[in-house]
């Protein structure tokens, strides 16, 4: 269907790929995977519109291969349309311009040969599609992926996320001969994110697609494109037995690699012999051999090339706190008075009278802040926009916890986040550290040309690092970050003294680092502790503890990757073995 043919690619800046080779066959199911700025999107752009760019090699198209996107971004228009009108809308356009053309076709003046060309061809798109009979298409396609509840909703009233997957879903019913996708997961709630799993599974066409979510690797595709150091690497079969299968590589790999070293060492250490020899005793035929030798060294190292494919993934954040030196926002924070109906902070008085509640499994932590000063205290606090999003929610977050907000696409987390570091900055700026939500679909067209969103996801990252903070608000900060990265923001979220608040729909950022998650629902806020939260989670979806397998399973990569840079290559397979 596609080939690409020792392609190699870049920008000015940066070289992309150097001798890629890949196929995408009838019926794959494949991910793009790689670290943050390897270029997968650009490979993705290579693939839908290559003669506008300039590459070296070979790309090869199936002839008349009809190819569907779906972007990072998809932008919620109001459409005053049901979702069921939605999906129905580009099949009823094809089905209204067939009648149209046919009924041209009664004109004597009409050009016959004209119209013949514009029937043939919508009659064959309407074939490819199974257009006639879109309706029962629809619904079974809905009822698959659990979204029947949506049909008669208004699209204008949908949140985000359920439109991202209706738009997916449309373009799945479009039949295209490949259906690429760009992170569809992209702030999906964790429902969302499930249904979206549903789709992948149950469609029957080709596929691309790009993703960093744990859950879709795990459970999703049946081919696996990897990019590292400007290579690609095509594996047919799952994520699972790829990574087994690449660490055993890499290990058997470098270990040849260590015996190639020392044999090219001691034919250096013999042309350095040879050519002191020559010097001191002036013989030409030694002169010749040091040429021979080492035109043949060269050779060598041409043939050993770069390591091969064992990139750093060992990502590094370090959040700081003030020194003690330093006044403390909380201290300052804690003298002010509490704000009806907004976010605010309490007395020490009302503080210490107000305990955690234990409701949903939550531990009676709250025992153990009585008398400590709130950091962030939100009393009443309502939000609306065409509607009420939420509505007298109350809650406060103490020194040092981790604390995260959950809820589906819509329940106002971003908003609130936005609120409490507004009146946070307005008591002492500068003190509470501020994750924006990185790409928009309005510099999705800058982005492009500049960083990709993993890198300028890693980039605020290190801004946060530079400068000490009391608290830390993170609005999606693993959207964009490959794997490895939201490994490593987990450690660091963990080892940070202050206190955290996450936005997040990454469940393994909410049940790896947070110890109290606020599920914001039906306008209001009900609280758990993370450890009841990530149970119910298992109980409701999976069957086993993926969230701890998937954390060995990075572990033990990084793991091996640090034996195979210390060469010690028998304690590598040992670490693979566990």
């Amino acid at each position: 269907m596609i080939r690409f043919e020792n392609v190699s690619f870049g920008f000015p800046q940066k070289d992309l790929y150097e001798d890629i080779s890949f196929e995408i066959v009838q019926g794959d199911h494949a991910v793009l995977i790689g670290s943050n700025g390897c270029g997968k999107s650009s490979l993705i752009r290579l693939i839908m519109d290559k003669d506008n760019f300039t590459y070296e090699g070979r790309i090869v198209f199936e002839e008349g291969v009809r190819i569907g996107y779906v972007s990072q971004f998809v932008s919620h228009e109001r459409e005053e349309m049901t979702a069921y009108d939605f999906l129905a809308a580009p099949f009823q356009k094809m089905l209204e311009d067939f009648d149209a053309v046919c009924a041209k076709m009664a004109d004597e003046n009409a050009d016959a040969d004209a119209l013949n060309v514009s029937y043939q061809n919508l009659m064959d798109e309407i074939e490819a599609v199974d257009g006639y009979n879109y309706d029962a298409s629809i619904r079974k396609a809905l009822a698959k992926a659990e979204l029947t509840f949506l049909t008669d909703r208004m699209v204008s009233n949908v949140s985000g996320g359920e439109y991202k997957l209706l738009y997916i879903l449309r373009s799945m019913l479009l039949k295209p001969q490949l259906l690429i996708m760009d992170e569809p997961d992209v702030f999906l709630d964790f429902e969302n994110l499930v249904s979206l799993t549903r789709m992948i599974n149950d469609y029957d066409g080709t596929l691309l697609a790009v993703t960093h979510s744990r859950i879709l690797l795990n459970c999703c595709f049946d081919k696996v494109l990897d990019i590292e150091n400007m290579g690609l690497r095509e594996f047919p079969g799952t994520f699972a037995e790829y990574n087994t299968w690449i660490l055993e590589t890499k290990i058997d790999l470098f270990e040849h690699c260590r015996d190639f070293d020392e044999f090219i060492e001691k034919q250096e250490q013999i042309v350095t012999q040879i050519r002191t020899k020559a010097t001191e005793m002036a013989i030409p035929r030694l002169g010749r051999q040091v040429k021979a030798r080492a035109t043949y060294l060269e050779r060598l190292k041409r043939m050993r090339g770069e390591d091969p494919f064992l990139e750093e993934h060992h990502h590094t954040f370090s959040f700081r706190m003030p020194e003690p030196a330093e006044p403390s926002a909380a201290s300052e924070i804690a003298n002010d008075i509490e704000k009806p109906g907004g976010v605010g902070a309490v007395s020490e008085m009302a503080s210490a009278a107000a305990a955690v509640g234990t409701q949903d499994g939550m531990p009676e932590t709250g025992k153990e802040q009585i008398g400590k000063i709130p950091v962030i205290s939100v009393r009443d606090y309502s939000l609306r926009y065409d509607r009420e999003v939420l509505s007298d929610v109350s809650f406060e977050i103490f020194p040092g916890e981790k604390v995260a907000i959950v809820g589906a696409n819509g329940t106002g987390k971003s908003s609130l986040l936005r609120d409490i570091f507004a009146e946070l900055e307005e008591k002492e700026s500068g003190r509470a550290g501020y994750f924006r939500q990185v790409i928009t679909e309005d510099d999705e067209a800058e982005s492009k040309q500049k960083l990709s969103g993993g890198e300028r996801c890693l980039a605020q990252l290190d801004a946060l690092c530079s400068q000490p903070h009391d608290v830390l608000l993170l609005d999606e900060p693993t959207s964009h970050l490959d794997v490895y990265a939201q490994i490593a923001l987990e450690k660091a979220v963990r080892a940070y003294e202050g206190t955290v608040v996450l936005v997040s729909h990454d469940l393994f950022a909410v049940t790896g680092c947070t110890d109290r998650v606020l599920i914001l629902e039906n306008g209001t806020v009900r609280e758990m502790s993370g450890r009841s939260y990530r149970k119910s989670i298992y109980h409701k979806y999976f069957d086993s503890d993926v969230f701890e397998a998937e954390k060995k399973r990075i572990q033990k990569e990084m793991n091996v990757a640090d034996c195979i840079r210390a060469n010690k290559f028998d304690e590598a397979r040992e670490v693979l073995k566990r």
